[in-house]
């Protein structure tokens, strides 16, 4: 029999690859979520299930969780959307996952699978950070996200798991996703559209980098992992190290100049930024201790991410 998976937030950045992922696997069956049902889908969406629901606005959550077995919910305001209505964003973010977690109890979903974030750790972050550390959320993205996890966490009645994403790399389904104010895909586009590639600071904060295609084989093993082995609640889904902003900028010019033949210039500002340097490590052990070891470079993803600006946006 199917596995029948709602994916909130189904036709967005990591919805949208995660959807057209899971619709190649013969065991799973899937339902979508959408917030805006009548903008114009990928192909590989026909012959799929896509309800409009906004998290804001719709209430029957009972009808979005029926007959289904396992939920990944991706459905959440961004950050700088978060930033901009901190109250948007609880209804939300807090909000629509407290009334989802609720519906699904009543559904008798077995698995619900929160996608959150690496920043509810806090900012200015410094060293290795396991999921024993305490959360020290420092903006409203961070903070409605905290407080979804630990609705999920607190639910009795279903398997919660959640998933702290660090930076992910790789490029969307649409081109229509709100997926272009990440700093991968943000130079990624400028390398095209511009031919220069510009830092908002001198490019020596650290970031952790993982490959889009980590982060949904993560997914679909949480999706059909035995709960017996899921010994804990919460993960951290990151690579395990990072690069500086600027490193991640010269290795985008150097894929560029390679597959393009353009040299690229990268403009930071010469002098360090005020707040220091911060250098985080995100531990993966968790992950790994469920078998999970294909960490790969991001090289891959970043050719690839290049290859779907080319394709889809015109230069300047």
């Amino acid at each position: 029999m199917k596995k029948k998976v709602l994916i909130t937030g189904g036709l967005g950045y990591l919805g949208g690859r995660l959807a057209a992922s899971l619709n190649e696997n013969k065991n799973i069956s899937i339902r979508l979520s959408a917030r805006n049902r009548t903008k114009a889908v990928p192909k590989w969406t026909q012959g799929l299930e896509i309800i409009k629901f906004d998290f804001e606005e719709s209430d029957n959550h009972k009808a979005l969780c029926e007959n289904i077995d396992v939920i990944i919910h991706l459905a959440a305001l961004n950050a700088k959307d978060s930033l901009s209505s901190p109250k948007r964003a609880k209804a939300i973010n807090v909000g629509g996952t407290e009334k989802l977690v609720r519906a699904a109890v009543m559904a008798g979903v077995t698995r619900f699978i929160y996608v959150s974030t690496t920043h509810v750790y806090g900012a200015n972050l410094h060293g290795l950070i396991d999921e024993t550390q305490k959360p020290k959320p420092s903006n409203p993205y961070a903070e409605t996200h905290f407080q979804a996890e630990q609705i999920v966490a607190n639910e009795t009645g279903i398997d919660g798991v959640i998933l702290r994403l660090s930076n992910v790399v790789g490029p969307p389904s649409d081109p229509n996703a709100n997926c272009w104010s990440l700093i991968a895909n943000d130079l990624c586009r400028a390398a095209i559209t511009s031919k220069k590639l510009e830092l908002s600071g001198s490019g020596q904060d650290f970031r952790d980098f993982i490959c889009m295609t980590d982060v949904l084989r993560i997914i679909l093993s949480i999706v059909n992992i035995d709960p017996r082995k899921l010994l804990y609640q919460h993960y951290n889904v990151a690579s395990g190290h990072s690069i500086s902003t600027l490193t991640l900028a010269k290795k985008i010019a150097e894929r560029a100049e390679a597959m393009f033949g353009q040299k690229l210039v990268i403009l930071n500002k010469k002098t360090a930024d005020s707040q220091g340097h911060h250098n985080p490590i995100f531990s993966n052990l968790r992950l790994k201790g469920l078998g999970y070891s294909m960490f790969r470079g991001i090289i891959g993803e970043l050719d690839s991410t290049l290859k779907f600006c080319s394709e889809v946006f015109s230069a300047e």
